[in-house]
């Protein structure tokens, strides 16, 4: 049995039969020593936490998979293949601060106290040789490091979603898409999911979640700039209101949002490439191949129309928020 039960805190009296409650109640079963043996790696390789961090199982420079909520994403959350306390051997140390299309506190704070750090946005801006200019500059002029925030520094394609591939086309000359979902029609459908066991129990909850759905819809439709806003806000993209809203606008019809008729069409056997019966094949093998799931699934078995057929009939759903170039049944 675990010896540390105070990493798990109590579920709450409505959840403690939940699948969360359980995790809880496995993982706590398991011995500590493993966890203990990670965090004082961490804390040795990645510097201890200032006497500020109360959780004194965080290190200053925190990698890997625990704790679960600090470690950054950056290679995959592997293990630390560097010694943070050997930075000072070297005229410049390069440390990732994760993701840089949203302002870190980390970097305002380091700038305010006059250390020097170029993001990926500063390299973008300035060019990779002018960066480099200013690193071997400040390196070589009596400072121990320069701070480079780079997760990766060259790549020839990636594949992004919105808002990612409008920001990388805006910031990057001469970049360009190579290929993106119009040419694969309902190769990428968004669905809306329910347990068996919440549909069979709560069906009256269920079908005023799908009427919520449209009367959104028809929100949005009757009010796109107040709609636009509201999301744009949500998304917290760089820049201001006014530069978040024009921004959201410029990529918000890629994709495709379908009325009530449109959803029962997808919910209909057919070769139309929008028709589930027809997508699902390809994407369950694609997900097979691509080792995501262990097996093919019967996907049939989740297709329930029930809900939507329900809602047009209450003459819901009757357009979708746009009048889009594209019909799709």
């Amino acid at each position: 049995m675990s010896d540390d039960r105070s990493r798990f805190g109590t579920p709450r009296e409505d959840l403690k039969n939940s699948q969360a409650a359980e995790a809880l109640r496995k993982e706590a079963a398991l011995s500590s020593d493993g966890w203990r043996r990670e965090t004082e790696r961490a804390k040795e390789l990645g510097l201890e936490a200032a006497p500020s961090i109360g959780d004194r199982t965080i290190s200053t420079f925190s990698r890997g998979e625990l704790p679960h909520f600090a470690g950054i994403n950056t290679f995959l959350k592997a293990p630390y293949v560097e010694d943070v306390q050997k930075a000072g051997d070297f005229d410049v140390a390069v440390f990732s601060i994760g993701g840089w299309q949203v302002p870190r506190d980390g970097v305002k704070v380091c700038r305010e106290r006059g250390t020097t750090i170029l993001t990926i946005t500063d390299v973008m801006e300035m060019g990779i040789d002018k960066a480099l200019d200013i690193a071997l500059e400040v390196a070589t002029n009596g400072t121990e490091a320069v701070y480079l925030s780079f997760d990766i520094d060259k790549v020839d394609a990636v594949a992004v979603w919105e808002p990612n591939k409008s920001q990388l086309l805006a910031k990057l000359p001469g970049s360009h898409v190579v290929f993106d979902s119009r040419s694969l029609p309902g190769q990428i459908p968004d669905l809306l999911v329910f347990q068996s066991k919440v549909v069979d129990a709560r069906p009256q909850d269920v079908q005023g979640i799908v009427d919520a759905w449209y009367d959104t819809m028809a929100w949005w439709r009757a009010h796109p700039d107040d709609a636009v806003k509201i999301m744009a806000d949500t998304a917290k993209d760089p820049g201001t209101p006014a530069e978040q809203v024009a921004f959201y606008k410029s990529f918000i019809k890629g994709t495709r949002i379908f009325d009530g008729p449109e959803a029962l069409a997808a919910f209909t056997k057919s070769g139309k490439p929008t028709s589930l019966y027809a997508s699902g094949p390809s994407i369950t093998q694609f997900l097979l191949d691509q080792k995501q799931i262990p097996k093919l699934p019967d996907f049939t078995t989740a297709i329930d129309p029930t809900f939507v057929t329900a809602a047009v009939k209450k003459g819901e759903g009757k357009q979708p928020p746009y009048d889009y170039t594209l019909k799709v049944n």
